[in-house]
């Protein structure tokens, strides 16, 4: 049970949608851990990946689609990259990964731009 709460916390997501004091924030969210790395898929210039997530704060406002959040500490989400000679990267914290949810509290996607792939000489990436 230990071991689920440190998921857990490692995990955890705050908003940082500019709220105002009129507004309050959407609920903080905890993005569920993978056994392994999520591959990023490329479209368009933009990769991206999805995470399963549960909400942390049923009294708060559900975040709209497209809301952005921040992980807590960034040094626990990795980029992994793959380059050409088949060396292999992790990255903690890689400021270059944004994070927003796209339907509601259930899920949040990573995305990064494939250009900042191609700058770190990635041919492939995960999350």
């Amino acid at each position: 049970m230990h071991r689920v709460f440190q998921v857990f916390a490692i995990a955890l997501f705050a908003s940082c949608a500019g709220a105002s004091g009129a507004f309050a924030a959407p609920q903080i969210l905890a993005v569920l851990a993978t056994g392994e790395p999520v591959p990023l898929t490329c479209v368009k210039g933009v990769c991206e990946a999805e995470f399963s997530a549960m909400c942390l704060q049923w009294g708060r406002a559900m975040p709209e689609p497209g809301t952005a959040y921040a992980p807590v500490d960034p040094g626990n989400i990795v980029l992994v990259i793959r380059r050409a000679n088949g060396s292999t990267a992790r990255l903690a914290g890689h400021r270059s990964v944004r994070f927003s949810v796209p339907r509601t509290y259930v899920s949040v996607t990573a995305t990064i731009d494939e250009a900042a792939l191609t700058e770190l000489g990635a041919v492939s990436a995960a999350v």
